[in-house]
């Protein structure tokens, strides 16, 4: 006997392609594991991944929140500046209205005023 247990009785080549054999089923063995462990590093990263895409869709949630409202405040200060705009168009109107007004009594006070100076010295004249 020569201590080889259940190969007692193989011939050399038998034993030899039993040993050949088993290094293979070793090294797919290790082969499986190492991939395996590949397989276990993806997962963790897979897992990892979707936990940070998650994170990201809320944060993009509250960012696309957020965007909302400063697009609605800025569509209200627009139109608060549209009407403001308007409103300083219908004042500035006025304003030329009154202006022109101011200018047409000011020629009418002074063509006044000559004509009182000018009546004046008239009636100071000797006949």
């Amino acid at each position: 006997m020569t201590g080889l247990g259940w190969k007692d009785g193989l011939t050399g080549i038998q034993i030899q392609k039993v040993e050949e054999l088993e290094k293979n089923l070793t090294k797919a063995t290790n082969n499986v594991n190492q991939k395996q462990m590949l397989i276990d590093g993806m997962n963790q990263s897979l897992d990892k991944l979707k936990r940070k895409n998650e994170e990201d869709q809320k944060e993009s949630g509250s960012l696309q929140y957020d965007l909302t409202k400063v697009q609605k405040t800025c569509q209200e200060l627009e139109d608060k500046n549209q009407a403001l705009r308007a409103e300083l168009k219908t004042k500035d109107a006025k304003f030329n209205t009154i202006q022109d007004h101011l200018e047409k009594t000011s020629k009418q006070l002074e063509n006044a005023s000559n004509t009182v100076k000018r009546l004046e010295t008239d009636r100071e004249k000797p006949v």
